[in-house]
């Protein structure tokens, strides 16, 4: 009797315990989020409270009189929404040319038998070891010469290939079934329908991660925009910001907190809406290599 009693007892315990550990990882997220999110939110926090306010020792976490002054301020004498379109259509341009060129090399690669296969693609990654100062200087040779410089061409050109992007997209390719390609070649159905028709479908996780990596990669940039962007209707969000409020305004903390508060917006929009397919994608392509 007692040995039925512990038998009947012991999936209980195991269920308790894993819903104790469930808890514990789900507060430790909750409390991990709070502490990353808590300089953004005391940063909208002080944009939203007049100048008297600003200054006074002792500032309360929420403001005792609000105010939108500064994010007036902002949008009517920053080109703020200019700076975030130029990020995004960087972005975009971007984002379509590492879908459609990596698509492609990460399908050779895997679907394809050819002599130096293995070699070109070690060389893909062993470039990504390179730090991106080494070439920034014949990058920036090239544009001029081209006369791209201050265009999203010059903006985009030299990112349209990205190593990661092509390593990402390969290692889920590895996992698509060999029987799924012969398959679809009984019925007639070739190497570019395939890619279109059945492989860009099911790997929207890997391409979901893949825009969030380069949406955080292109709207964070600095270098590259500082160099080819000279007029304001070019500049990115993070130039734009730099150069319109590194003179008069650079102390006047209301108004700074404000345009830096509107610039991470769409950040923590992008990352909180695709963080699921961030990890699906991240680890989909973990189990072959």
């Amino acid at each position: 009797m007692s040995t039925s009693n512990s038998l009947l007892a012991s999936p209980s315990k195991q269920h308790m315990k894993r819903r104790a550990k469930a808890v514990l990882a789900f507060i430790f997220k909750v409390g991990l989020g709070l502490v990353i999110l808590f300089p953004v939110f005391v940063m909208a926090s002080w944009s939203l409270r007049p100048d008297a306010e600003l200054v006074q020792y002792g500032a309360t976490l929420f403001p005792k009189t609000w105010t939108l002054e500064y994010y007036k301020w902002a949008f009517e004498n920053l080109n703020l929404i200019r700076y975030i379109m130029n990020s995004f259509i960087q972005f975009f341009i971007i984002f379509a040319g590492h879908v459609i060129l990596s698509s492609l090399a990460a399908y050779a690669f895997v679907f394809f038998k050819f002599k130096g296969a293995a070699l070109i693609f070690t060389m893909i990654l062993v470039a990504q070891v390179i730090p991106g100062e080494v070439t920034v200087i014949a990058n920036y040779i090239t544009i001029q010469k081209l006369g791209l410089i201050d265009t999203f061409a010059g903006l985009t050109l030299p990112s349209l290939v990205s190593g990661m992007s092509i390593f990402m997209l390969r290692q889920y390719f590895l996992t698509i079934p060999k029987e799924l390609k012969e398959a679809s070649e009984l019925d007639g159905c070739g190497d570019v329908r395939f890619l279109l028709k059945i492989l860009l479908p099911i790997s929207v996780p890997t391409y979901a991660s893949l825009a969030i990596y380069d949406f955080i990669g292109v709207y964070n940039s600095w270098f590259w925009p500082l160099l080819v962007t000279n007029s304001d209707d070019m500049r990115t969000v993070q130039i734009g910001l730099a150069q319109a409020m590194g003179g008069q305004v650079y102390d006047e903390y209301g108004r700074v907190l404000a345009a830096a508060t509107v610039a991470v917006i769409p950040t923590i929009v992008v990352f909180v809406i695709g963080q699921e397919y961030l990890i699906r994608g991240m680890v989909s392509g973990s189990v072959k290599g």
